[in-house]
């Protein structure tokens, strides 16, 4: 107990360069360093359909689009060779999935690459029956439904663009669909609170019909799932991109195992340092012009993780606006 308490009160109020070398040590399995990444990102389309306010899309400069076939193919050829070692593939960014009608097609490419598990995320506005069948029939292991309301105002104050009882009409049928068809998909269905907008959790959670619910099984991941989930999320601020959860002076920061565990590609083929990084204004490298383990082993990425792991994070931006790891 005593232990623990001092840890507490080290965690709270020792600087990042004491701090980080003793986080990174007692979470050893988060930043070991991985020769290829375990998970990839790989954003298949930029484009959404909603603007929702936590979403700092009004911001974007880069160019948007969907991903190319050709330099997708070349992504998950290079990927195949290491296929035991990646864990999860999420064929998401910051668009809407179902924009993207070749959605079928990237999920079976990568499934035949062997692939243990591809996620998507979407808001099931577009989430038509034959889409749905045809993302179910490709092989897709689990799909994330932002629904972010408990009803129809709540909803499309916070989901601007879309429609309350579209969304939901799309999502309630993926689930009757993939219930009807014996499908394996698992389905995680996901709130948000903003501020000054508190979702009734209960209330929220109401909505869907046919859910299978289960839990993680060990580890907290998606492909970790024994039944399908409902998920009240954590608001965080996209390395900056809004103004919220920033604290005066700033964050203290744990070290961020993105870099060591994830890699993050946009549709044009930028890798990028996460997710998070929505405009990628901090690139390592181009795959239409460089190999995946070029990139993920070069230097500049070593360096990054360097600087990570020592909480030297001056120079990267959207790190040091991140709410994500802070403490």
């Amino acid at each position: 107990m005593l232990k623990k308490y001092l840890y507490g009160l080290f965690m709270a109020y020792a600087p990042p360069r004491l701090f980080n070398p003793v986080y990174k040590a007692r979470h050893a399995d988060e930043y070991d360093y991985c020769s290829f990444p375990r998970y990839i990102f790989l954003e298949s389309v930029s484009i959404c359909n909603a603007a929702c306010v936590m979403c700092p899309r009004e911001l974007l400069t880069r160019k948007q689009g969907v991903m190319s076939f050709d330099l997708f193919e070349k992504i998950v050829s290079e990927i195949r060779p290491y296929a035991k070692k990646v864990e999860r593939v999420d064929l998401h960014g910051f668009g809407e999935p179902a924009i993207d009608r070749c959605m079928p097609a990237r999920i079976r490419l990568v499934k035949a690459a062997g692939i243990k598990h591809v996620h998507i995320v979407s808001n099931g506005s577009l989430m038509q029956e034959d889409f749905a069948k045809a993302i179910l029939e490709a092989g897709l292991d689990s799909i994330k439904f932002s629904f972010y309301g408990s009803d129809k105002q709540q909803y499309e104050d916070i989901m601007v663009k879309l429609k309350y009882e579209e969304s939901l009409g799309n999502i309630n049928r993926f689930i009757k669909v993939r219930n009807a068809g014996g499908y394996r998909t698992k389905i995680i269905v996901q709130a948000l609170s903003s501020p000054g907008k508190i979702i009734d959790a209960e209330k929220w959670g109401c909505q869907f019909e046919g859910l299978v619910l289960g839990g993680y099984v060990g580890k907290k991941d998606y492909s970790r799932l024994s039944g399908d989930l409902l998920r009240m999320g954590k608001l965080h601020n996209y390395g900056g991109g809004r103004s919220y959860l920033f604290p005066q002076g700033g964050y203290k920061h744990k070290p961020c195992y993105w870099p060591f565990q994830v890699l993050t590609i946009d549709n044009l083929g930028n890798v990028l340092p996460c997710i998070y990084d929505f405009d990628a204004s901090l690139k390592f490298g181009n795959l239409t012009n460089s190999t995946i383990a070029e990139i993920w082993n070069s230097e500049r990425f070593r360096q990054f993780r360097q600087d990570m792991g020592s909480a030297l994070l001056d120079k990267y931006s959207v790190c040091c606006g991140c709410s994500q790891f802070n403490r």
